[in-house]
């Protein structure tokens, strides 16, 4: 059916509804506490409190906006924390490797790579050790075994190796285990060995209904990063390897590795693209695009790009203040404010506004003074520096604590939302 809806004219100061079935004008009731919507169709009677419906709009706008606010968060402090620019001067010959997710893939390019091209990378899954985890024990109950000498065998690689131990009257499984990692970590440095505490409910594991109780156990590992060493225990004499769960491994995982199209298995997460020029780190399950750049400008362009990145948020932020506190951008503004005084050296300029300005001198003073620019910009104390901080802090928040609380002493604006709500309400429900 179609449906043509008209405003026009103002009754009291409030609009009037013109539809095909009459016309019906908006009814607000100007003291709070109680407002009777009238639906502009069919008679039927909507009833809700002047606050309820602006809470309920608002409410959702809110939730769109702190959502859409994290996600931006996020993508700049990636950014930040991983900003992807040589730590030397960069000249006409360098090579620039910029990965789309530095979380997953970080590459770097030699002067040889091709450039300007794009790499495709995929580490899926990731190459890691083997790992040993031991039986969860009480910390502070004893040693199960007896008080004396043990020693057991760990084997790396084919080679075995002796490990004594002697156990004290009364010590702790907390302080056996302390012993015991430091042993065995001392036996190759590709190995790592640690207590690992946690809490679990003795009493009824299932249903986690009583106190947690503090537990401990030994965790074992090669590099996390690939596949060896191989390692694994044996008992020379019956005891520790058993009474702490050093028998129960987990086999190594090899590396599934997809480089511009051509999987391949591998015992690491290192990636080679472009016959070695362009090399590279999976540090997580992944995909990334890699894009290679030549010359100087590829660096004063990569810190454009994350300088627009914070623009964009402070826009949004300033095109949402009604839901957001003030706080917020206050907190993101800070760093630019605190170097506004050295920034006009390299090109850059921070606005009342909050915002930072790049002017056409920038990618200059990046090509000449590589390291002063690096050094206000990702230096101890520079911007980029500083503002990685500053957002850290806000994303640790709640998401909550960034919103603005709602005044309901607005009345007319509380009006306009109802109008608003209810009209938008009553076409949805196919009223006229």
């Amino acid at each position: 059916m179609a449906v043509t809806v008209k405003y026009q004219g103002v009754v009291k100061n409030a609009p009037v509804l013109h539809t095909h079935s009459g016309s019906y004008p908006f009814e607000p009731v100007t003291p709070p506490g109680g407002l009777e919507l009238r639906p502009v169709g069919a008679g039927l009677a909507t009833r809700a409190t002047q606050g309820s419906i602006y809470e309920l709009a608002r409410a959702a706008e809110q939730e769109r906006v702190l959502g859409e606010l994290d996600f931006m968060l996020q993508n700049l402090s990636v950014n930040l924390t991983y900003p992807q620019t040589p730590d030397a001067q960069p000249n006409a010959l360098g090579r620039l490797a910029v990965s789309s997710d530095p979380t997953a893939i970080l590459a770097s390019a030699a002067q040889t790579a091709q450039a300007p091209t794009t790499h495709e990378a995929r580490v899926l899954p990731t190459a890691t050790g083997g790992v040993v985890m031991g039986k969860t024990m009480n910390p502070i109950a004893p040693v199960s075994l007896a008080a004396g000498a043990y020693r057991f065998t760990m084997t790396i690689d084919g080679q075995a190796r002796q490990i004594d131990m002697n156990v004290g009257e009364g010590q702790t499984n907390e302080e056996f285990i302390g012993r015991l990692a430091i042993a065995i970590a001392s036996q190759d440095e590709r190995i790592q060995a640690k207590a690992v505490y946690g809490f679990e409910d003795a009493y009824d594991p299932g249903a986690r209904t009583r106190p947690m109780n503090r537990t401990v156990r030994l965790v074992v590992s090669g590099p996390e990063d690939q596949t060896g060493p191989s390692f694994y225990f044996g008992e020379d004499s019956a005891g520790v390897v058993e009474a702490f769960g050093l028998n129960l491994l987990s086999p190594p995982r090899t590396a599934v590795a997809r480089l511009d199209g051509v999987a391949q298995a591998q015992t690491d997460n290192a990636i080679s693209l472009d016959g070695g020029a362009v090399t590279g780190l999976a540090s997580g399950d992944g995909a990334a695009v890699i894009e290679v750049t030549a010359g100087a400008p590829a660096v004063s362009q990569r810190l454009s790009a994350i300088i627009e990145r914070f623009n964009e948020i402070i826009a949004y932020i300033d095109l949402h203040a009604d839901v957001l506190r003030p706080s917020l951008k206050d907190r993101l503004t800070r760093p630019g404010e605190d170097l506004a005084r050295l920034l006009p050296k390299i090109g850059l300029r921070a606005t009342a506004q909050g915002k930072i300005v790049v002017s056409q001198g920038f990618a200059e003073a990046v090509k000449a003074d590589y390291a002063t620019a690096r050094e206000l910009l990702l230096g101890q104390d520079g911007w980029m520096t500083k503002l990685s901080g500053k957002v850290g802090q806000i994303l640790a928040m709640d998401k909550s604590f960034w919103a603005d609380p709602p005044d309901f002493s607005k009345g007319a604006a509380q009006r306009a939302w109802a109008l608003i709500f209810d009209v938008s309400q009553s076409i949805i429900s196919g009223y006229y």
